[in-house]
């Protein structure tokens, strides 16, 4: 079994014995989150996927602001020269951008914390 879009009830399908996600971003978080799951660590797990949930519940609340989400996470990550997407597409707006930027900044410093961990 595996799990994709459904990424924000991560622990619930660890708990019911889902194998595999197919993640856009955050990989190292979400593999952080798995391995710890499988370690029997559940309760480290839940904490770390509770630090990262307000970005998977912002970016997962439609398609359209998932696309720009995950093309301003690469962008902002060096991954990607430009954050625009193609038409069409819905407006991603000054608010949009504002939680999106707070978002991936918090989810960054995440990811620098397990690593340095």
């Amino acid at each position: 079994m595996y799990g994709g879009w459904a990424s924000s009830q991560m622990i619930e399908a660890l708990d019911r014995g889902v194998h595999a996600f197919m993640v856009t971003i955050l990989h190292d978080i979400l593999r952080k989150i798995y391995n710890l799951h499988r370690q029997g660590e559940r309760t480290k797990a839940e904490a770390l996927f509770r630090d990262v949930l307000p970005a998977l519940v912002f970016s997962h609340q439609h398609i359209d602001i998932s696309i720009h989400f995950n093309k301003r996470f690469c962008y902002k990550n060096g991954l990607f020269s430009t954050s625009k997407a193609r038409e069409p597409i819905m407006a991603f707006d000054d608010i949009h951008l504002r939680i999106a930027d707070d978002l991936i900044e918090n989810t960054f410093r995440i990811s620098e914390m397990i690593r340095d961990a």
